[in-house]
């Protein structure tokens, strides 16, 4: 993490474009499936678990966004967001408010 620890309504957000041989199906993550920017993706709302609550979040927001659905979800976009008390929620909106309007300028 690059942070030792958040601020009180403190938001860290990370992002991780990862690659994968085999077959990795959206299907099988955690969350609501929906799509953003015209990619298939994932969105997961939690309590704060392991990373996230080492900094001290209450929250974390988990999204994975699908760059190429031809070579079997091989290539994806994976956001994870940290949010601490209070106000959580406001940045928990916050977040999925970023998510909606994200664009996606490379594909794999």
């Amino acid at each position: 993490m690059p942070l030792a620890a958040l601020s009180p309504g403190g938001v860290l957000i990370t992002w991780t474009r990862r690659s994968a041989p085999g077959d990795h199906r959206l299907s099988d993550q955690a969350g609501r499936q929906t799509t953003l920017d015209g990619h298939p993706a994932s969105i997961n709302a939690t309590s704060a678990t392991d990373e996230c609550a080492a900094v001290g979040a209450t929250r974390e927001v988990h999204a994975i966004i699908v760059l190429d659905p031809v070579m079997p979800y091989q290539h994806w976009l994976d956001m994870s967001a940290c949010l601490a008390a209070p106000d959580a929620a406001r940045a928990e909106m916050q977040v999925n408010e970023m998510l909606a309007s994200l664009r996606v300028t490379s594909g794999p």
